[in-house]
């Protein structure tokens, strides 16, 4: 067994009063096919709230559609814009409309979205990880 090392390190970021952690347990299990229609519906309901400002994370490019399929239609009445890897475009498309654009704009993708991608200040205040990156 592998031994690991804890480390705390010092940031400038104020956790404690910028920063809200949301974990769900009421939304259905993510492995149901119907259940995932209800999830959807919830992530669609909290970009809303923040009316775009979102990055949305998932582990796979069928989960993106999935979500992108059920929640699109209702994301654009609210006047939100939903860009996808897979479906929208290149990334360094999709984060320069992004920044651009935040206020109304919501970007799911995955692998190179959850590293190397710097959305600072407000143009970054929701983000969704569908699910943890751990293996399938």
């Amino acid at each position: 067994m592998q031994a690991f090392t804890k480390h705390a390190l010092v940031s400038d970021f104020d956790y404690a009063s910028q920063a809200l952690v949301f974990i769900p347990s009421d939304i259905g299990d993510i492995r149901s096919e119907s259940e995932r229609i209800g999830i959807n519906a919830f992530i669609a309901d909290m970009i809303k709230i923040v009316g775009g400002r979102t990055l949305g994370l998932f582990t796979s490019f069928a989960s993106i559609k999935e979500s992108y399929l059920q929640i699109n239609t209702d994301l654009k009445k609210a006047g939100v814009t939903l860009m996808t890897q897979g479906l929208s475009g290149g990334r360094a498309r999709m984060v320069e409309h992004f920044k651009k654009n935040a206020e109304t704009s919501a970007l799911f993708g995955t692998d190179s979205f959850g590293e190397g991608v710097d959305m600072p200040g407000r143009e970054l205040e929701l983000l969704i990880i569908y699910t943890f990156p751990f293996a399938v």
